[in-house]
């Protein structure tokens, strides 16, 4: 099996950037993208009911969402393969990420309410995710910009304030 972009989306609060960014990251390393929707909520009830998340657990706006991204992948010339997963979003996406070998990227969707009291949760996630994958993290934020994990204010303080 050839690398894979993982693009990491969790389904109760979809960071839409993090596709789009994904997407044509792979489509430019000619490389196909494994993307993992996570919900804490969606079909979580019991080990019958989470076996059966699916599409149609999807909100229409979820499904909305993904229609566009599967068809970005198509128009791109890329290759998707989609999981669904029910959980804790970090834990899930390192569970996947333990089970892979083909991992080069990991895209993960910066909340948009990232430094407004939700980073200590958040910022500790991440630092466990970078001690468990040892390829490249990208965090893509709303507004199209992109940090490697290694270069951000997670990893030194000093980057990304605000002045």
């Amino acid at each position: 099996m050839g690398r894979r972009v993982l693009v990491t989306i969790d389904l109760d609060s979809i960071a839409s950037w993090a596709a789009t960014y994904g997407v044509r990251l792979a489509a430019r390393l000619e490389e196909a993208v494994a993307l993992i929707l996570v919900s804490s909520s969606l079909g979580c009830g019991g080990k019958a009911e989470s076996a059966q998340l699916s599409l149609e657990g999807l909100s229409k706006d979820q499904r909305l969402w993904l229609d566009h991204v599967v068809r970005e992948c198509q128009r791109e010339g890329v290759s998707v393969e989609i999981y669904y997963s029910c959980g804790s979003f970090f834990e899930e996406v390192i569970r996947f990420i333990q089970s892979q070998s083909s991992i080069q990227f990991v895209v993960v969707g910066v909340p948009r309410d990232f430094g407004k009291g939700s980073d200590p949760l958040f910022s500790s996630a991440l630092k466990r995710l970078h001690h468990v994958f040892g390829g490249e993290i990208l965090l893509v934020w709303e507004k199209g910009r992109v940090t490697r994990l290694a270069n951000s204010r997670l990893q030194n303080p000093e980057i990304g304030k605000e002045t």
